[in-house]
């Protein structure tokens, strides 16, 4: 009898081995990215936290953490165990469905290459820096944004102080300090392995204790100057914002004249009785200067908002709206 057929099907079923082998080691080496609604719905199945990572298309820290942070093994790990983690391109041009409500990217160019205009939902979370990773509760609900790239060794305090719920019992900067201090980190990021507690570097010039815990009880005068970019409750205003836009709204004459058109971002604050307050430009229009000015005056202009809640109190939100100057 020829050895042949037992040589063909031992290759076989080395080869299969071999094929789930890769295909169990991808899923160990790969977060399992999800989209936002996929995210929300399989909290409903079985709570986990949510980590929305909010990148661009053209965003240098960005492709960063996806090659570096988000491949290493612990990370990879504790990440897919702990969290639903979603992948999210703020100048998409898909719809995503979340919160009861329907966000676009109306001016979204296809096939437009660099930056494109900006998704709806990444303003309504108020993402106005990339990256911007947002951690969120079993419910779905804002627990606290962190900007910025994230080494390994920065990205594991985060990763567990939300996911532990340790962020709960940390209401003032010396909580945080204190925190930090005393965390021993586990995941082998650096080739230092002995230095295992205390902040690295990048997390003692970062300072997201204002995020965390906005509620200073030993600092009264930081209290009132803490100003959240998402709040557990956001500010709602009272009416129709677009349409007092619109109405507030003053097409400047040398614009009309020269044909300048387009999309300006205004970023402002609702402080704690509801009033606009810090009015900015977070991008422009290109030779459009008196376009930024009438935008700024139309949202000095709205009226009353609801004020932001957080753990139960109002407080300072940034906001962003888009508007757009287009000539018929």
């Amino acid at each position: 009898m020829s050895n042949k057929p037992w040589f063909t099907f031992f290759s076989a079923l080395l080869l299969t081995a071999t094929s789930l082998i890769g295909i169990a080691q991808d899923k160990v080496n790969k977060i399992h990215w999800m989209s936002v609604e996929e995210a929300v719905a399989a909290t409903q199945k079985e709570p986990r936290k949510i980590m929305v990572d909010v990148y661009t298309q053209w965003c240098g820290p960005c492709k960063m953490m996806a090659a570096q942070t988000f491949t290493h093994p612990d990370v990879v790990n504790y990440m897919n165990e702990k969290y639903y983690c979603v992948k999210f391109d703020a100048e998409s041009g898909d719809s995503v469905r979340f919160d009861g409500k329907t966000f676009k990217n109306p001016e979204f160019k296809k096939g437009a290459t660099g930056r494109n205009s900006v998704h709806e939902l990444t303003m309504y979370w108020g993402v106005s820096a990339y990256p911007t990773l947002l951690f969120f509760d079993e419910t779905a609900k804002a627990i606290a944004p962190i900007t910025g790239f994230q080494s390994v060794e920065n990205f594991e305090i985060f990763a567990k102080v939300f996911a532990q719920n340790d962020y709960k019992t940390i209401q003032t900067q010396e909580d945080w300090a204190n925190y930090q201090k005393n965390f021993v980190r586990t995941w082998n990021a650096t080739t230092a392995p002995e230095k295992k507690t205390g902040p690295s570097p990048l997390q003692e010039s970062f300072d997201p204790i204002d995020t965390i815990a906005p509620h200073s009880s030993q600092n009264p005068s930081a209290q009132e100057e803490t100003i959240l970019d998402i709040a557990e409750v956001n500010p709602e205003y009272i009416g129709d914002v677009n349409k007092d836009i619109a109405k507030n709204v003053v097409y400047p004459d040398r614009c009309k004249e020269e044909g300048i058109q387009g999309t300006v971002y205004v970023q402002f604050v609702v402080n704690k009785v509801g009033n606009v307050e810090d009015v900015k430009i977070l991008r422009g229009v290109k030779g459009g200067a008196e376009l930024e000015i009438a935008a700024i005056q139309a949202v000095r202009k709205l009226g009353k908002f609801k004020p932001a809640m957080q753990n139960g109190e109002t407080v300072k939100c940034r906001m962003t709206v888009p508007i757009k100057f287009a000539l018929q």
